[in-house]
């Protein structure tokens, strides 16, 4: 039996010799290598960038195994496998697409507006900052200004006229 190699992604010939003297070729296919048997399937990549656009890395792999689909290995997904899938493959993280969109961080939108980070947070918890959540540790990066901005104490000084005209009415 003798056998020639081509380049990658060329097939195998096979000649053989059988004991009587007759001879077959066979043409086969070349044979994956062992990390092209594991690799996750191109789908299942791009699944994951069009994810990244709207979940962290742990909603995604939450978002894939809820759609049955598995890794190279036949393996659910998880944080750290969706992370290293999105750094091999050299996808964006969820923070450089938000940013991309001109999302800004929480020092940035308190200094524009004139407030500290923790009135910024208070005020994204209390729904008046729109923000999106770019991590799984819970951090967010907020929308840029629009022409209605919040203001500072803006929520007290309504709280103590309602409650003026609740007292002059008793």
């Amino acid at each position: 039996m003798s056998r020639r190699f081509g380049g990658p992604g060329q097939e195998i010939t096979v000649h053989i010799r059988f004991k009587g003297g007759a001879t077959q070729t066979l043409r086969l296919p070349r044979p994956k290598s062992a990390w092209q048997l594991r690799q996750t399937d191109a789908a299942v990549i791009e699944a994951i960038d069009r994810l990244l656009e709207n979940y962290t890395i742990q909603q995604t792999a939450d978002r894939l195994n809820e759609r049955g689909l598995r890794s190279g290995t036949n393996c659910r997904f998880t944080s750290r496998m969706v992370a290293k899938l999105r750094r091999d493959y050299g996808l964006k993280t969820r923070v450089e697409r938000l940013r991309d969109r001109g999302m800004l961080t929480v020092q940035e939108i308190a200094q524009q507006l004139g407030v500290s980070v923790h009135t910024a947070k208070i005020w994204r918890h209390a729904g008046r900052l729109p923000a999106h959540v770019c991590n799984d540790k819970g951090e967010y990066l907020y929308e840029p200004l629009s022409d209605k901005l919040p203001t500072k104490y803006e929520r007290q000084r309504s709280h103590k006229n309602v409650q003026t005209n609740t007292y002059a009415e008793s």
